[in-house]
């Protein structure tokens, strides 16, 4: 004959619960209210631990939403500050730009870092050409863009290319990626490039405005041939932590949403064709 099984604490627990609750079915009314205030208090305490947790959440994120509004509005301003003494005036950011905050829903499946999707399209006023940063920096441009959808081409793409400013000595450079970093090719040796600097956006090309944060030099190889020196830069945007970015937006239409970086192909011009003998 098989032994029966010893009771496991789950169903102690269980009969002791079922016990006390037909005991307290047993007890006169008011007796039963009194006794059955603390357990109920007790058995509901995780429940109202797991509410108020979930409620404060809610608060955290939405404040650490707008803070991180507010450290992007902050970064666009100082870069306009920085783009002031500029002398081509495409090259400050506009006055009357808004920021909009893209979720990111996907990312390349090589890296993760080189290509992101955001949840945010031309509804939204993200167009081709938008400039992609968070608090931190500089992340990107959009290069395609749906209705509710774009595509993010972050500055470690190989076939990205940005053009870059020190702040120290104003000297001016276009990054590449390499790796996970950045580095600077055919920099002269008097420009005087030193570990610490810090580099922006120089807004040649019309493409990034003036002034944005791009990243800090790290290494700076001495020239072994000619003239040049090749430095190694650590972006300040660490694209695999970014969980969002922020989409430089002017509003308006879409066809005047870029207007400000100006459209720089050749004007077309017709010419008449000879007479048809």
């Amino acid at each position: 004959m098989a032994a029966r099984p010893r009771p496991t604490w789950h169903d102690r627990t269980c009969w002791l619960l079922l016990s006390l609750a037909f005991g307290l079915l047993l007890l006169p009314r008011p007796l039963r209210v009194r006794l059955s205030l603390p357990l109920q208090t007790g058995l509901l305490a995780p429940l109202r631990a797991t509410a108020w947790f979930r409620h404060n959440l809610a608060d955290l994120t939405a404040e650490n939403r707008r803070l991180t509004r507010l450290a992007s509005e902050l970064a666009v301003e100082n870069a306009r500050l920085i783009a002031r003494g500029g002398r081509s005036r495409a090259q400050v950011p506009p006055t009357n730009l808004l920021l909009v905050y893209c979720p990111i829903i996907g990312r390349d499946m090589s890296t993760l870092e080189r290509f992101l999707v955001v949840s945010r399209g031309t509804r939204h006023g993200v167009v081709a050409g938008t400039c992609a940063i968070t608090a931190e920096g500089v992340v990107g441009r959009v290069i395609a863009a749906g209705p509710d959808q774009a595509l993010v081409q972050t500055l470690l793409d190989p076939d990205s290319r940005i053009a870059v400013t020190n702040l120290r000595s104003r000297a001016l450079a276009v990054a590449r990626p390499e790796g996970r970093g950045l580095t600077l090719d055919y920099v002269p040796d008097a420009a005087g490039a030193a570990p610490g600097d810090t580099l922006v956006t120089s807004g040649l090309g019309l493409v990034f405005p003036k002034g944005l944060r791009v990243g800090t030099i790290t290494a700076v190889s001495a020239p072994q041939s000619g003239i040049f020196r090749r430095i190694e830069i650590t972006p300040f945007v660490q694209v695999m932590r970014i969980e969002g970015v922020f989409a430089l937006v002017r509003p308006g239409p879409a066809s005047e949403a870029n207007d400000w970086l100006e459209n720089l192909a050749p004007a077309q011009v017709e010419m008449p064709l000879p007479p048809v003998p």
